[in-house]
């Protein structure tokens, strides 16, 4: 039975919520157990995922207690593999210090590509899903794909890790997170400002130089700006700016494109609020807001002609 798609869920975390749905009901003949923490081991996929935000959930934890049970393997040897839940065992064992926890158990599958699979759904739903997440998870599916003694093209091998990661991941989106390995840290973590992969994949291309100044650039009129977040055509306009010194624009051009530091401390705030104010016009949406922001252009267009002609001394 499908599961309908949460607010702002995007596909791949719906089709990945229903899999570990469909996991756990499929789990009849066991029923939830306390593990000793000692006994819970840490799945080797999640080597390289970030883990985050534990304080934030343990305080969840000690205020409602565990929501959802721990899944887990059972391997031979006695222990238990995690599945899902690597967030809440450290969350519980190394800040909560609880000595067992709630888990449902699974049988531990001899299929490497099967473990990978439930542990990409797992992560998928329950991590931030942004490029260092993306590119971990490749990394990963192309090891096993080494280990399995692969040897196809570079096409096919995308098409496999495509299959492994399900829909998750297209085939374009790989190789636009291969892409993404050539930006800077500076640009990565722009996406603090709702940037997505996509979006920050127009800037590869630009020199170490060139991201520094498009990072110096999107952080200030971020700081200038009263929303949190920026569209994708503001990050292209940024890019595209930064582009246009590379090609030797005007002295005037270039000086305008230069970081904030490197204006004069009333030239910057001219700057911050010119574009502050453009980028509200361009936030409307409805017709009522289209019809605003077109008679707010006309009136400071009438505005800007009487500055202009009280500066040059006409008036």
């Amino acid at each position: 039975m499908a599961i309908k798609r949460k607010i702002g869920e995007t596909q791949a975390s719906r089709m990945a919520r229903q899999r570990l749905e469909e996991t756990k009901q499929k789990i009849t003949s066991e029923t939830v157990v306390k593990i000793p923490v000692e006994k819970l081991i840490e799945n080797s996929f999640n080597a390289e995922i970030p883990v985050e935000d534990l304080n934030e959930l343990a305080e969840s934890i000690r205020k409602i207690g565990l929501m959802n049970p721990v899944l887990v393997y059972a391997r031979e040897d006695g222990t238990y593999e995690i599945i899902s839940g690597h967030r809440r065992v450290r969350a519980m064992r190394d800040i909560l210090k609880y000595t067992e926890i709630p888990c449902i158990k699974k049988k531990y599958p001899s299929d490497v590509r099967t473990r990978f699979r439930e542990h990409a759904d797992a992560n998928v739903q329950t991590r931030k899903n942004d490029v260092r997440f993306w590119q971990a998870e490749i990394k990963i599916a192309r090891d096993i794909l080494r280990d399995e003694g692969f040897s196809g093209t570079k096409d096919e091998e995308v098409s496999e890790i495509s299959s492994m990661l399900g829909k998750g991941a297209s085939k374009m989106q790989i190789y636009r997170y291969d892409g993404l390995k050539k930006l800077s840290e500076e640009i990565l973590s722009l996406d603090r400002y709702g940037l997505s992969p996509n979006t920050l994949y127009n800037a590869v291309g630009l020199s170490e130089q060139e991201q520094k100044l498009l990072a110096a650039k999107v952080t200030s009129l971020m700081e200038a700006s009263e929303d949190p977040s920026m569209s994708r055509a503001e990050f292209n306009a940024a890019v595209h700016s930064i582009k246009e010194l590379r090609k030797g624009a005007s002295t005037d051009s270039k000086k305008k494109d230069l970081p904030v530091e490197a204006r004069t401390p009333y030239e910057s705030q001219l700057i911050k609020s010119s574009e502050t104010f453009l980028r509200r016009l361009m936030k409307a949406r409805s017709g009522e807001e289209k019809e605003a922001a077109l008679r707010e252009l006309q009136s400071f267009r009438l505005r800007l002609d009487e500055a202009e002609r009280a500066l040059r001394g006409e008036n």
